[in-house]
């Protein structure tokens, strides 16, 4: 029988100190709302974590994508606040979208496709996760506005301000996954589209 992955390489005996020591459980992940009525936490490490440029998550959130963190439902506990949940149901996606009754912050939705997981806002954790979103969805709906790491520098008179000092203006008709791949999306002809004025 092959030897285990948790016991010593070529037959070392462990000693009793080492033996009678237990390695201590992770320290879940909590997270709260705005006004701090609702605190959850979940078991560390999450499931998985990503970025999400679709319209519904943009629209919920009011911004131009949401990064999200997964869990497992029987992983998620609310620390207080759970009567102060309020939820709001998709009928055209089958998915519900919970938020605090009182100051309003998104908590957490559920997909009708995968019953069993919870997607909760990364922002609203005050410790690590365990995962990095590392993955994007709906991507082909990043926005034109969207920041997607252009060189920022210090609005003079203004701490704490940084604005974009570009040579050329953003064109409203760019394909802004053009952009980040460094390339513009050609019009009709080969040639590129003239620049236009924002309206």
């Amino acid at each position: 029988m092959p030897p285990s992955l948790f016991e010593p390489p070529f037959d070392e005996a462990l000693d009793d100190e080492t033996k009678s020591k237990k390695i201590a459980p992770l320290k879940p992940a909590a997270g709260r709302c705005l006004c701090g009525k609702v605190r959850f936490e979940i078991d560390f490490p999450a499931f998985w974590a990503w970025h999400d440029h679709t319209q519904a998550s943009r629209r919920a959130h009011g911004a131009a994508y949401a990064t999200y963190v997964g869990c497992w439902k029987k992983r998620f506990r609310f620390l207080k606040g759970a009567d102060l949940v309020r939820r709001f149901e998709d009928k055209t996606n089958g998915s519900a979208r919970n938020f605090c009754g009182v100051c309003g912050t998104p908590l957490f939705y559920e997909r009708a496709r995968s019953k069993h997981m919870i997607n909760i806002p990364r922002a609203l954790f005050e410790s690590r996760t365990g995962r990095q979103p590392i993955y994007h969805i709906g991507i082909e709906e990043l926005q034109e506005w969207a920041y997607i790491g252009e060189p920022l520098v210090p609005l003079k008179g203004f701490p704490g301000v940084v604005w974009h000092r570009g040579g050329k203006k953003k064109r409203v008709d760019d394909d802004p996954l053009a952009v980040m791949r460094g390339r513009k999306k050609k019009s009709k002809g080969g040639r590129r589209p003239r620049e236009s004025e924002d309206p």
